[in-house]
């Protein structure tokens, strides 16, 4: 029984080695994963269901849904670059969804929009940079820069509303396929493992970004709780204790949903320790990010610093160099607004930090989601002042 309630499900989670030591990256041999199955076959697949969009090919959705899963996704996860990843989603997105005269290729389409989801996160990052940029640059440049960080803030929003709406769109794909998120534990193999992490992922993405966004796109935030509940459906050492982090960034988000006893920022950075060792630094990236959301200025740093420690120390996963290039650009990303807030430039040095400014005061980016305003907390009923109180 996990701090949420939930009982991990027995012999579901991805095959152990027989070493004795955890496994970072799904077997070759793993049930479901494909690795030397034949490549034309599957392209060849592919490329007739969406050349017959719209015409009765029974089983074309199921299809495609195997080959985007077994085979483009574990080649993809071997190429450690987040713009191709995201062009790819883009590209093949409406094409993939299009493909469902009797089914619908549900896992494709969740790999599609989290991709997908890259691009408008990236293009974000970088109008947050330029706003910053902006703003750092005011008494030099004068009091046109007002307008020029304004308009940057607000394209920045407008891609933070984007991302949250793909993400959460590859987060909708999880329930049809798998079951309602947060009750039973579905029966999963060890390719459906990693699709259920990233949507659940995905989810938690989505709402960070709606509040970057001001929350214009609308994500719920009761998703959050079962998100958390879900993530114990998964083996957390397998998969780089990022499920444990998720965990943790609920409760950190949610405090109603932590138990009293527990810390989620310890258990946050537990998790990010851990999976540093693992060579896919993920649970790293989503300690950073809500670090530097809740103005966690000392973690922040530290998470940043671990960071880069742990790349120079620890290589990469080659089987899932995708994921760890991507907690990379998440890291790097809080550290040029660190840089660019200071200095007006981005980091010179992954891990080195810039020199502190004690007149600066720092505000959490997306309010709303941490502390008091937390809207599952209970209510508390205010109390009459004494009748002879004056």
């Amino acid at each position: 029984m996990d701090l949420l309630g939930v009982q991990p499900c027995p012999g579901r989670h991805a095959p152990k080695p027989t070493n004795g030591k955890t496994s970072t990256a799904v077997p070759a041999n793993a049930p479901g994963i494909h690795m030397h199955s034949t490549p034309t076959l599957q392209t060849a697949i592919a490329a007739t269901c969406l050349l017959m969009t719209g015409l009765p090919l029974a089983g074309c959705a199921a299809m495609l849904d195997r080959a985007v899963v077994e085979r483009v996704v574990v080649e993809a996860a071997r190429v450690p670059d987040v713009d191709k990843a995201c062009a790819l989603g883009q590209s093949l997105g409406h094409a993939i969804s299009s493909v469902g005269n009797r089914a619908t290729p549900h896992r494709a389409i969740l790999i599609a929009e989290v991709t997908s989801a890259f691009c408008s996160e990236g293009r974000a990052w970088e109008s947050e940079l330029d706003a910053s940029r902006a703003r750092t640059n005011l008494e030099a440049l004068g009091e046109a820069r007002i307008a020029e960080a304004t308009d940057a803030s607000l394209v920045a929003r407008r891609a933070h509303v984007q991302a949250a709406r793909r993400f959460f769109r590859a987060y909708q794909q999880v329930e049809p396929r798998y079951g309602q998120v947060g009750q039973d534990c579905p029966a999963l193999s060890a390719d459906d493992q990693l699709v259920y992490l990233l949507g659940l992922f995905a989810g938690l993405q989505a709402v960070l970004h709606d509040r970057a966004g001001s929350a214009q796109a609308n994500i719920p935030l009761d998703i959050l709780p079962p998100i958390a509940r879900a993530s114990r459906c998964l083996d957390d050492a397998t998969w780089w204790y990022v499920p444990s982090a998720m965990q943790a960034s609920v409760q950190a988000m949610l405090p109603s949903a932590a138990p009293s006893s527990t810390n989620p920022w310890n258990m946050l950075e537990a998790s990010a320790s851990r999976g540093e060792s693992s060579g896919v630094r993920l649970a790293r990236a989503l300690q950073v990010r809500l670090s530097a959301i809740a103005d966690h200025g000392n973690e922040l740093a530290d998470g940043i610093r671990s960071f880069a420690a742990s790349r120079a120390n620890t290589p990469q996963d080659p089987a899932w160099a995708l994921l760890d290039e991507y907690a990379r650009t998440v890291v790097l990303h809080e550290s040029d607004l660190l840089w660019t807030s200071t200095t007006g430039h981005r980091t010179p040095v992954l891990g080195e930090l810039p020199p502190p400014l004690s007149n600066v005061a720092h505000e959490p980016r997306v309010p709303g989601v941490f502390g008091v305003e937390d809207p599952f907390a209970p209510v508390t009923e205010p109390q009459e002042p004494p009748e002879n109180s004056q």
